[in-house]
């Protein structure tokens, strides 16, 4: 068997897409390949049955480098002319790397796994607030050098009051310094900070639904196995703007709120515009600044009413078996 060791240094969203990859690679190719990953979140690939420890210096390893922008048709590059997801250009992306033919997800949703016990632990709502029911929220902020993802706080908040005593949201996301940042919320349960990423993965495993920006909580939303309660597909309402085409980030039982194609900016696809203001930092996306930025934030998202919002909460909890 080929001894594979991947290496990708991206966020923790696109990791978490790229499980899927290696999920593929085994089920397409059962018996040929062993196989071990290199990424920021060694949590991530816990319990996971296709990964083998390779040390760097075994004999007859490959260290193979992954992303899915290299490939001239299935990558980032053209997705706003082709129906090319995040997860295909992944699969494409390790296929050209191995010499395959195809590769190809036979499904859109990324692979973590838990163990038995995880099965059977406290969520960190539940132990901490005895709140066994809630939502989790990871939106109006982020990630400070990718601004155009960030929702208006003062929408999310109307959002949050609107569903008080109905919805116990529970925020998620890095605890606020240079590189990150997620605005104070009123009634919510704060854990903003104070979860690993394993104990991010059980907090949205017990979860009844997640609303969220395009960011790693959405995906692990599709993710993250359901629990025994659960008797649809987990509830999330992504809060998108139109910086991105639906096709590359989204996930078939998902509710996306969008703005492609009302904008002259996102006309005929995502702006891919990063920043609403220059950060002077050298990067690729100092130079992809949003054109239409209204009170700090993008236009797209002002198109975003929460009212819209709250509309798609609604019609998930007027579903039998989600509230």
């Amino acid at each position: 068997m080929r001894k594979l060791i991947m290496k990708t240094d991206l966020a923790l969203g696109d990791i978490v897409a790229f499980t899927a990859a290696v999920r593929e690679l085994h089920r397409q190719h059962p018996g040929e390949f062993l196989t071990d990953v290199r990424t920021p979140f060694p949590q991530l690939w816990e319990h996971n049955p296709h990964i083998t420890s390779i040390s760097d210096d075994e004999p007859d390893s490959e260290v193979i480098v992954c992303h899915y922008d290299k490939d001239r048709w299935f990558s980032v590059n053209q997705s706003n002319q082709h129906p090319v997801h995040l997860l295909h250009a992944y699969c494409q992306d390790l296929a050209n790397s191995l010499d395959l033919p195809s590769l190809h997800p036979d499904e859109l949703k990324g692979d973590i796994h838990l163990s038995r016990d995880e099965y059977g632990w406290k969520s960190m709502p539940h132990e901490r607030f005895n709140v066994q029911r809630y939502w989790v929220l990871s939106l109006g902020g982020g990630k400070r050098d990718f601004t155009t993802k960030w929702y208006l706080p003062e929408h999310v908040q109307k959002i949050v009051d609107y569903f008080r005593g109905r919805i116990q949201f529970v925020q998620v996301g890095k605890e606020n310094d240079n590189w990150h940042w997620q605005p104070d919320l009123h009634g919510v349960i704060d854990l903003r900070g104070q979860t690993d990423i394993r104990q991010l993965i059980r907090v949205i495993h017990s979860a009844c639904g997640v609303l969220s920006g395009i960011t790693s909580t959405m995906h692990l939303a599709a993710a993250i196995p359901l629990p025994t309660w659960q008797r649809r597909p987990r509830p999330c309402v992504v809060v998108a703007g139109g910086r991105e085409p639906r096709t590359w980030y989204g996930y078939p039982t998902h509710r996306i709120l969008e703005s492609v194609g009302t904008l002259p900016c996102c006309r005929d696809g995502g702006c891919w515009h990063a920043r609403t203001i220059p950060l002077n930092d050298g990067a690729d996306s100092d130079q992809r600044v949003c054109e239409r930025v209204v009170g700090g934030h993008p236009r797209c998202m002002w198109l975003i009413r929460p009212e819209s919002v709250i509309l798609e909460i609604e019609r998930y909890l007027e579903s039998e078996g989600i509230e």
